[in-house]
């Protein structure tokens, strides 16, 4: 999990984002910070019923903050956008790595 010097592999990141994310959140971007910031930026769409969407990121966050290998998650924005035939919900999250 980690390697020689420490460090969180980047592969264990991206799987920890991807495996904790629910059905109806669609990954747009990932960024990674392995250096001296430990950060990483995710973007995405949540899908679903318009009255679930705030909540289901709420809940993906939460998740996400209970992982030992992240100190800090927090949503950097959020809004609603026309996208497909119900809309979306669009975010960016910031998720300071353990250890950092």
């Amino acid at each position: 999990m980690k390697n020689k010097v420490g460090k969180i592999e980047p592969r264990v990141v991206v799987g920890e984002i991807i495996n904790r994310m629910p059905a109806d959140i669609k990954l747009a971007g990932l960024e990674l910070d392995t250096g001296k910031g430990r950060n990483a930026l995710v973007s995405g769409y949540v899908f679903g019923r318009s009255y679930t969407r705030d909540s289901v990121l709420a809940s993906y966050i939460l998740d996400l903050s209970r992982s030992p290998l992240f100190e800090q998650v927090s949503i950097k924005s959020r809004r609603n956008v026309g996208m497909g035939v119900d809309g979306a919900l669009e975010f960016s999250a910031t998720i300071k790595l353990a250890g950092s």
